[in-house]
C-alpha cells in the first residue's frame, strides 16, 4: 500500500508540472488575443479556448502529494487497528508496525522579514510551508478588513488564536459577554469536504478571556446578527437559527473551507505575503510572545496538549524576541572593563605600532626615547 502511494506522489508531481505548463500556454494565448489588432484572427480565440480547457483538465488531476505526515497517520491508524485483531487472535502479526514510512519533518515557523518578502516576489518561492507576518502586517491586514462583514472572526483569530474550525463551530451559549470569557469546547472538521462537529484538536477544551475591544466587538456582532435575523424574516425562506456565533446573513452555518477561502483572497488584495489561515493563529501567539506573555498562558489560551509543542513551534519565531533573550543574557554578568572595538576608520593599535617600526628599531627607540625625554615637562634635553 505505502509502496503504491510513493507510484502516486510521483504521478502527482508529474500532474504539477503538467498544471504548471497548462497555465502558461493559456496565458500566451489569452494575451496573443487581447494583444491582437482589431479585426482579430478567429484562429487565436480557438487557440486561447483550447488551452483554457486544458487547463481545466489539467487542474482537475490529483496534484497534491500524500506528505509524510500524513502517512504516518495512515499508518498509525492502520497499525491500531491490527493491534486489536492481533490481541483478539484474529491475525498473527501486526504487519503496519513494521513498515517504515519517510521521515516526518516539521515544518519551523518563519517571519515574513523584508529580505524574505523580497526574495519571494522575485522568485514566488515561500520560505517555509508555515509563515508569520510580523506585527505591523497584521495590523496592515486588520485595517484592510476593518469593513468586511467577518471582521470580528479575523480579529478574534489574529488576537486570540482560535482554530478555524473552532471559530466556526462557536456557540453564543459558550460566549460569557458578561464576564468577558469564551469556551472552547467544540469543533468543526472537514472530512472530505462534509463538515462534523468533534471535540476541540488534542481534547482541549479550554477558556480564553477576552480584552475590552474584543469583548465590545462581539456585542456588536450580536446586535448585528439580531438585525439581519429580524429583516431576514419579511423574505420567503424562513431565518436558520443555528446559534452559532459567526453565521451567513440567513443564520445558517458557514463550512470551514469558506473561511480559508476568503482569507486568502482578503490578504491576496492587500498585497500581503502569503500565510495560510491557521498561520493566522500561529501570529497570536507570536504577538503575546513579544509582549511579555509567559509561555505557559500562550500554550494554555491556544489549547496545545503540552508546553513543549508550544515552545518547539514559537520560540525562534521573532527576531525581537531572541535578541531581548541574548541581550538578558549578557546583563547577568557583572562587567568591569569591556573591549572596546575599534571604529571602521581607525586602525587597531597593534597595527599601528606594526606600520611605525623601521627595519632594525635600535636608532629610532633612541630617538623616541630622547623625544619623550624633551616633551617631559620641567625637563631639558640634552
Amino acid at each position: 500500500m505505502f509502496a503504491a502511494i510513493q507510484v502516486e506522489n510521483g504521478e502527482r508531481v508529474k500532474n504539477q508540472e503538467t498544471a504548471e505548463a497548462a497555465r502558461e500556454t493559456e496565458l500566451k494565448a489569452r494575451t496573443a488575443w487581447r494583444d491582437a489588432v482589431a479585426p482579430r484572427d478567429p484562429l487565436l480565440r480557438k487557440n486561447w479556448n483550447e488551452a483554457k480547457a486544458e487547463l481545466k483538465a489539467a487542474l482537475a488531476l490529483p496534484r497534491r502529494p500524500t506528505g509524510p505526515a500524513t502517512q504516518l497517520r495512515i499508518r498509525m491508524a492502520l497499525s491500531s487497528a491490527l493491534e486489536d485483531a492481533r490481541m483478539q487472535r484474529a491475525i498473527t502479526d501486526n504487519w503496519a508496525a513494521m513498515v517504515r514510512t519517510p521521515r516526518v519533518r516539521k515544518p519551523k515557523a518563519l517571519v515574513w522579514t523584508k529580505g524574505r518578502v523580497a526574495a519571494w516576489r522575485k522568485t514566488g518561492k515561500r520560505p517555509s510551508p508555515v509563515m508569520v507576518w510580523t506585527p505591523e502586517q497584521t495590523g496592515r491586514f486588520l485595517d484592510a478588513v476593518v469593513y468586511d462583514r467577518l471582521y470580528p472572526l479575523w480579529h478574534l483569530i489574529a488576537f486570540h488564536g482560535l482554530r478555524r474550525g473552532e471559530a466556526c463551530a462557536l456557540p453564543w451559549s459558550e460566549v460569557d459577554l458578561d464576564s468577558g470569557v469564551i469556551h472552547i469546547t467544540e469543533e468543526i472538521v472537514a472530512v472530505a469536504y462534509e463538515p462534523h462537529e468533534d471535540t476541540p484538536k488534542s481534547d482541549r477544551i479550554r477558556d480564553i478571556a477576552l480584552d475590552d475591544d474584543t469583548l465590545a466587538l462581539l456585542k456588536w456582532w450580536l446586535e448585528s446578527q439580531r438585525a439581519e435575523k429580524a429583516e431576514w424574516i419579511d423574505t420567503k425562506t424562513p431565518w436558520t437559527d443555528s446559534g452559532r456565533v459567526f453565521t451567513q446573513e440567513n443564520g445558517k452555518v458557514y463550512h470551514p473551507d469558506y473561511f480559508t477561502k476568503r482569507f486568502e483572497r482578503l490578504h491576496q488584495k492587500e498585497d500581503l505575503p502569503p500565510i495560510r489561515l491557521h498561520d493566522l493563529r500561529h501570529g497570536s501567539a507570536t504577538l503575546s510572545l513579544r509582549a511579555g506573555v509567559a509561555m505557559v498562558a500562550v500554550q494554555r489560551r491556544l489549547g496545545h496538549s503540552s508546553i513543549r509543542v508550544t515552545a518547539d513551534i514559537y520560540t525562534s519565531v521573532l527576531e525581537e524576541v531572541e535578541r531581548d533573550a541574548a541581550a538578558a543574557t549578557v546583563a547577568v554578568v557583572p562587567r568591569q572593563r569591556k573591549r572596546v572595538l575599534p571604529k571602521p576608520d581607525e586602525q587597531p593599535q597593534k597595527e599601528q605600532e606594526k606600520e611605525e617600526e623601521p627595519g632594525d628599531g635600535a636608532e629610532d627607540k633612541t630617538a623616541d626615547s630622547s623625544s619623550e625625554a624633551s616633551d617631559a615637562p620641567g625637563e631639558e634635553s640634552t
